[in-house]
């Protein structure tokens, strides 16, 4: 596999192991979350439970969780070595910017195509849930402002759904695409007004251009960027040869162990305010992890990093075909626990792994060729810390 372009922490040319797994985990809590409530009823209509049922309803109701860890992962992992090449003053920012939009558009762009084939083939099969019909039942996907509109594709494109545009078709989950695509512009905006004050013009232009955007986006979106931010500075921690004994301390790793499962336990409270303790603790758990030794299981490596691949892909792509499959044949018909919905649900989660690897394996996989063939074309430099083009500094 072509080495994960956000797998390795700030500074330090290496992939984590736990950073892989907890990547590819997070993932798999949003892609199985929604596929439950495709084809199970809610928890509260059950009549009967039983310890097994409660554990899978609660495993897979952390989807809104995972997306808050995506968050301080991204940040942890792009904003922290964002900040550490500026302190170098090896940061290019013409290299930062074609990096991000490759990142991003290398995995957007076939999601919404398939958004829009899905979306039509199922409209054409009399689908029901198009427009919104279902959106109490499943929590996400299409709702009320959903539109197919050709503004509304070019909108979506250019990260502006939730903020000018509403998401394209079925795809829900793509809302969290423009925070991560808004604080890639922020950070780096107001990280340059202060690591470039020798520069007067330049620090002033960024000031400028950050209070611009911080009046034009959402309060939502800014709040919940405390969260990128939070994983930025952690990494910088990270790094820093006065806070890693601290990170490696047992007492650090339990307290932070503790910290979070409190907070997954008191989800019921959960709030915008919340959803910003939660990331900031997620955040601080990462130095933590980080230094934790490495597993010797060569299973669990090929596991995490094999799942940590394709987890944006996964991310991206599953909901337009699971709208498809329940839209046209069987919502809002759902199963109680059982027999045969355990099977549909293994049968239709197994395809729709299927169905993102084959996307990861045209577009995902290939993303660092792209970034060298445009990089090459468009003479943006090297990274002066990069000592040969396929080394992990260089697909980050």
């Amino acid at each position: 596999m072509a080495p994960s372009p956000d797998t390795h922490i700030g500074g330090l040319n290496k992939r984590v192991q736990i950073l892989d797994a907890l990547r590819g985990i997070a993932a798999l809590q949003v892609y199985l979350g929604h596929l439950r409530d495709f084809v199970f009823v809610n928890f509260s209509r059950l009549s009967t439970t039983n310890i097994g049922l409660k554990i899978f309803y609660a495993a897979t109701g952390l989807g809104h969780e995972a997306v808050i860890i995506f968050f301080a992962l991204r940040g942890y992992l792009v904003g922290g070595k964002a900040v550490m090449q500026m302190q170098n003053r090896s940061w290019q920012l013409e290299r930062y910017v074609l990096h991000r939009l490759t990142r991003l558009w290398m995995v957007l762009l076939p999601a919404l195509l398939a958004t829009v084939v899905f979306d039509y083939l199922g409209f054409r099969m009399g689908g029901r849930g198009y427009s919104g019909e279902y959106y109490s039942l499943y929590f996400s996907g299409p709702d009320k402002f959903t539109n197919h509109h050709l503004i509304t594709l070019i909108g979506n494109i250019f990260f502006l759904q939730g903020i000018s545009v509403p998401i394209f078709g079925t795809n829900g989950p793509m809302w969290s695409l423009a925070n991560e695509f808004w604080y890639y512009v922020l950070f780096p905006l107001a990280a340059s007004a202060f690591f470039f004050r020798h520069r007067p013009l330049y620090s002033l232009l960024a000031s400028i251009i950050s209070v611009a955007l911080l009046v034009y986006l959402p309060h939502w979106l800014i709040l919940l960027g405390i969260i990128w931010l939070a994983g930025a500075m952690s990494a910088w921690a990270a790094d820093q040869d006065g806070f890693i004994r601290h990170f490696r301390s047992w007492t650090y790793r339990l307290g932070a162990l503790l910290a979070l499962c409190s907070l997954v336990f008191a989800r019921i409270y959960s709030n915008a305010y919340f959803e910003i303790i939660f990331g900031v603790v997620v955040a601080g758990c990462l130095p933590a992890l980080v230094h934790l030794p490495e597993s010797k299981s060569v299973v669990y490596s090929r596991a995490a990093r094999g799942l940590s691949e394709i987890s944006y892909t996964l991310y991206l792509t599953h909901f337009p075909l699971f709208a498809f499959l329940f839209f046209t044949a069987i919502a809002p018909y759902r199963w109680y626990p059982g027999f045969k919905g355990a099977m549909i649900y293994l049968a239709v989660a197994a395809l729709g792994l299927a169905w993102a690897f084959a996307i990861w394996w045209c577009f995902e996989r290939n993303t660092h060729r792209v970034f060298r063939f445009l990089a090459s074309h468009l003479r943006v430099s090297k990274s002066p810390q990069s000592k040969a083009a396929t080394t992990p500094a260089e697909t980050s």
